[in-house]
């Protein structure tokens, strides 16, 4: 049997590792020494299977090599019963041929080693390298994670106060939409009213007019009738001789008007005896306040006379009367202590008492026409 020699490079203790089940190396590791033990696993799982690999090509050339000294220990065999004298010689021809040939695969293993070695030596190198360089992203990675976390968190915060202020302004919103419905419904029920009162008034316009037109109507017909009558004449010349006496009275002072008013019982009673007279007389004295309807009146003959003067026509002179007669009215009323009934019976009783004064004379049909006017204006008028 031949010699074999023990491999120096194989161990002993270690089996066979599979090429199928080498462990991959994973470059995505999240720390430091998981990349560092991840390398150190790596590169003793490359030694070591390079190891096993030059440990298994140095077993199969022992293999063959035994395989190649059985054939030449039958070899041998054969010839030492043909040629008993070579045998030694041969046998050691062939264990020297063996021996060398093992050294040869030695130096040739193990030169292999080392260049495989040096390799691996430089693959760590290389890779310590990456790892340094991941390690560096993974740092720059994590800082803009972190970044990108804070900036995150901003924005949601911001997109949850904007969602509230969003709800808050469409609540308000709501609100104002109800708040502007109910202010148009109440617009609107205050327009109908409005409409309503509207075209009440228009009816009593409508019905003024048309008290208008038949007044205008009667204004004319006593107008013909005046110009029809045979003492016009006399009429105008009482008329001219009250015109005197009104611009008389215009040109006193206010003062002296107050005076004169305060007389007027005992000038009513030098003008005239009539029972009339003497009751209007009775009537200032009684009642203080008819004193100052009566004033009223007199200034309102005075107005009737200056239009007079300025050559108005007629029937504006009566239309003008008749609205000064409405404006004494409110102002007696609103002057007087007494009720507004009885504040109006009384301007009406002074109406009358001054009627009878100034019957037959132009201010009296005037007077007469005009008091008919404003009252019939009066009660069809709102209020």
């Amino acid at each position: 049997m031949p010699l074999m020699l023990p491999n120096p490079l194989a161990p002993t203790d270690s089996p066979p590792v599979d090429a199928a089940a080498r462990p991959q190396l994973k470059l995505a590791a999240r720390t430091t020494q998981d990349l560092r033990d991840l390398v150190r696993t790596a590169t003793s799982a490359v030694i070591t299977d390079e190891v096993y690999r030059s440990h298994g090509q140095w077993r199969h050339t022992l293999e063959a090599v035994k395989e190649t000294l059985a054939d030449l220990e039958r070899t041998c065999e054969s010839a030492i019963e043909a040629h008993e004298v070579d045998v030694a010689g041969v046998i050691e021809t062939l264990v020297g041929s063996a021996a060398a040939e093992v050294d040869a695969a030695a130096q040739r293993t193990r030169a292999q080693a080392q260049i495989e070695m040096a390799e691996l030596a430089a693959e760590m190198v290389e890779l310590q390298t990456v790892v340094d360089r991941l390690q560096g992203e993974l740092h720059v990675e994590r800082d803009r994670v972190a970044s990108t976390n804070e900036q995150l968190d901003i924005e949601v915060a911001a997109r949850v106060q904007a969602e509230s202020e969003l709800e808050e302004a469409r609540r308000m919103c709501q609100q104002v939409v109800s708040a502007a419905e109910s202010q148009a419904q109440e617009l609107r029920a205050e327009s109908d009213g409005h409409k309503a009162e509207l075209s009440l008034v228009r009816q009593q316009l409508d019905t003024a007019k048309a008290e208008r037109s038949k007044l205008m109507a009667t204004f004319q017909s006593v107008q013909r009738v005046l110009s029809l009558a045979p003492s016009v004449d006399m009429a105008f010349e009482a008329e001219n001789t009250g015109r005197a006496r009104v611009a008389e009275t215009e040109s006193r002072p206010q003062e002296v008007q107050a005076e004169n008013s305060s007389d007027t019982a005992p000038e009513l009673a030098g003008l005239t005896s009539s029972p009339v007279a003497d009751a209007q007389v009775a009537l200032i004295e009684a009642d203080p306040e008819a004193a100052d309807v009566k004033q009223v009146l007199e200034q309102v003959e005075a107005m009737y006379g200056i239009d007079l003067n300025a050559g108005r026509p007629p029937l504006e002179v009566v239309d003008s009367l008749s609205g000064h007669l409405r404006y004494a009215r409110d102002v007696s009323v609103a002057r007087s202590s007494l009720g507004e009934r009885d504040a109006h019976a009384l301007f009406e009783q002074q109406i009358a008492v001054l009627l009878e004064l100034k019957a037959g004379t132009t201010f009296g049909r005037h007077l007469s026409i005009a008091a008919h006017a404003s009252r019939q204006i009066s009660d069809v008028s709102p209020g």
